[in-house]
């Protein structure tokens, strides 16, 4: 409710709102590397197959749970959906 009462009371937050959004978009592909994040995807893909074979980052299991939940339901969207959240 509040977000629709910013956005109608000008033109300015309409653009600022959406240069805002513009801005998280572009910054969230920065970083795009193939190297930890591959090995981070492989761990959210084993936790629930082969658990064993992660046990090393056991540390972060609630991580993994939730890498893994996620992988499960938008896996299909491979790498780039992992950088969306």
């Amino acid at each position: 409710m509040y977000l629709n009462n910013f956005l109608s009371q000008n033109q300015n937050n309409r653009w600022g709102f959406f240069c805002i959004l513009l801005y998280g978009l572009l910054v969230g592909f920065q970083g795009f590397d193939l190297c930890d994040e591959g090995w981070t995807m492989t761990a959210y893909q084993q936790i629930f197959i082969c658990p064993q074979s992660v046990e090393y980052n056991f540390l972060y299991y609630v991580t993994l749970l939730v890498g893994g939940l996620w992988e499960k339901l938008f896996g299909w969207g491979g790498y780039l959906s992992f950088r969306l959240p």
